[in-house]
């Protein structure tokens, strides 16, 4: 059974057995611009995100670390993840919102890792991919992708060998306007084929379901109770059937006026 600790600065630790995956929750790595933020605000809010130090000191011995981004194009962040990676033992990072046509996909390749993506066919905009450290043994899997094309919803599915066994990988993103229900409708119906073939699942991505949405209460009664929304209730008791457990439970999105956890890391153990 795996154990979670709070060790501070947004991060959450899961202490497990050595194939457990230790998830950082990493939405903004990259700095923004605090220009037009007033002192104390512009505190707060880097206050919100980890920084390279907190990375060291979250898997323990025989870990592996896995980093998931919505990096809002990935060309404009190359240079960064280029002197990140190499400093910081990460095994595979996701990142959506990349931004890229097929013509570009060359340009964001990081020595020392693997890059896989998918680029959205009709537009420049959106696309997601993963970047898997060389050492590890991955492919692309397309079993599964016309499920996902009939509700618009982009995946990567990859698969990689950790200490002898065969895991899944998935990477999502969720565009605003596909109706949760029929997404997480059709991430059950992928993952339960994935489960078919492998025992071990991480499921990584932007889902856009607010998992701390406290809009839908209304009354002082409903705002001291902890209720999840309705989609969000769905999709984790659909992530729940299949023994995956969100790795993160705090903002991954911070405004001076909000705060959304609407990435994730999902994982079997």
């Amino acid at each position: 059974m795996s154990k979670f600790t709070n060790v501070g600065n947004g991060l959450d630790r899961l202490e497990a057995d050595p194939l457990d995956l230790k998830q950082i929750l990493a939405n903004d790595l990259v700095e923004e611009d605090f220009g037009n933020m007033d002192e104390s605000v512009a505190a707060l809010h880097k206050n919100k995100y980890i920084n390279n130090n907190d990375i060291d000191h979250v898997a323990t011995p025989g870990s592996f670390r896995s980093i998931f981004w919505n990096c809002r194009g990935l060309m404009s962040k190359i240079d960064f993840l280029s002197a990140f990676l190499p400093s910081h033992d990460i095994l595979l990072i996701g990142v959506c919102e990349v931004f890229l046509s097929d013509n570009l996909s060359s340009s964001v390749q990081i020595q020392g890792d693997n890059f896989f993506e998918k680029s959205r066919v009709s537009k420049n905009k959106g696309g997601i991919g993963c970047y898997v450290r060389n050492d590890i043994h991955s492919r692309k899997i397309t079993d599964f992708d016309d499920l996902y094309e009939e509700i618009k919803v982009q995946s990567l599915i990859l698969q990689l060998k950790i200490h002898n066994e065969k895991v899944a990988c998935c990477v999502c993103y969720k565009p605003p306007h596909v109706s949760p229900s029929s997404f997480s409708s059709a991430l059950n119906t992928l993952m339960k084929l994935i489960s078919c073939k492998y025992r071990r699942v991480i499921l990584m991505g932007d889902f856009n379901i607010n998992l701390i949405d406290d809009s839908h209460r209304t009354t002082d009664k409903e705002m001291n109770e902890c209720r999840l929304s309705e989609n969000a209730i769905d999709f984790l008791s659909m992530c729940l059937s299949h023994c995956l457990l969100p790795l993160c439970s705090i903002p991954t999105r911070v405004t001076a006026t909000s705060a959304s956890l609407i990435d994730n890391n999902y994982d079997e153990k």
